[in-house]
């Protein structure tokens, strides 16, 4: 059995007769999404458009040392639940 991938990467064009070049052409892609969901995804703090600066912050999302990030139990199930779709 033969997946999409394999055929792509086994139709090579064919060689030049004026330069030798062995380059492969690798497409990928990248998703981003924005989960509804009603805090950050790896801290407890609450998300908010217009709020004040510098008021939806913790130690993990200051950077702080120590800080041990924890992911958000809703978005991960958010992202499966679009993954499945």
């Amino acid at each position: 059995m033969r997946t999409i991938a394999t055929t792509f990467m086994a139709a090579k064009p064919p060689p030049s007769k004026f330069f030798k070049m062995e380059y492969e052409a690798v497409i990928g892609l990248e998703v981003h999404v924005q989960l509804d969901t009603r805090s950050k995804m790896f801290t407890r703090v609450g998300t908010g458009f217009g709020q004040p600066p510098n008021t939806l912050t913790d130690p993990v999302v200051l950077g702080l040392p120590g800080a041990l990030p924890v992911m958000n139990r809703e978005a991960i199930e958010k992202s499966i639940k679009v993954g499945l779709l």
